[in-house]
């Protein structure tokens, strides 16, 4: 009886010593070179939104987003690396930093994706949900615009 609680307790021990050194190498990699703790946040730049939409739409793109998949599928994957390298290699977009350009691909799948569930049948009720809450959010801040415009006015 002994003999197997030391055996047991030794398993534990092995165990729980895999984890920590698991846990150790995830916190080096997550903290490496972040001193911040902040998620990044996604630079908003409107033209390089554009180009992003512009090229995956274009006629002669024949490498488009695949909804049904995730991002990080290779067929995606190889999505973003292709506007990747054609946004760098654009002349206005050339001092773009290239995680910028990897944030609007990324930005711009989620908008495909949206729209592809928001099509899907289970989800109607969801898509008119959030076109009627997308409308009410246009409408106040077009209110909210008008009302600023007057009280500069005055």
């Amino acid at each position: 009886m002994n003999e197997r609680f030391t055996q047991l307790e030794n398993s534990v021990n092995s165990r729980l010593l895999s984890i920590e050194d698991k846990m150790a190498a995830l916190q080096s990699n997550n903290c490496a070179g972040d001193t911040n703790s902040k998620k990044r946040r996604r630079v908003h730049n409107p033209k390089l939104a554009e180009a992003v939409r512009r090229l995956h739409n274009s006629e002669t793109n024949c490498r488009r987003y695949e909804p049904e998949q995730g991002l990080i599928s290779p067929h995606n994957e190889a999505v973003t690396s292709y506007l990747l390298g054609s946004i760098s290699a654009s002349p206005d977009l050339h001092n773009v930093d290239k995680d910028d350009i990897v944030s609007a691909c990324k930005t711009y799948y989620e908008t495909v994706r949206r729209s592809f569930r928001y099509t899907q049948p289970e989800n109607s009720l969801r898509a008119e949900a959030a076109k009627n809450s997308a409308r009410s959010r246009a409408r106040r801040k077009r209110v909210r615009l008008y009302l600023v415009t007057i009280f500069q006015v005055h």
